[in-house]
């Protein structure tokens, strides 16, 4: 069984790629959710 490098290397390469997305992806949901609990469930008036 022969494994060609170059090949392994472009695969590698292509799943960082793919692993950087989705940890960009769930940087950006976990600061919506945190900017959305921030300005939705602000001080409320109990006068």
């Amino acid at each position: 069984m022969n494994i060609n490098w170059d090949n392994f290397i472009t695969t590698l390469y292509i799943m960082g790629k793919g692993m950087l997305g989705i940890f960009v992806t769930a940087i950006i949901i976990m600061i919506v959710v945190f900017l959305l609990t921030k300005f939705s469930s602000g001080k409320k008036d109990t006068e």
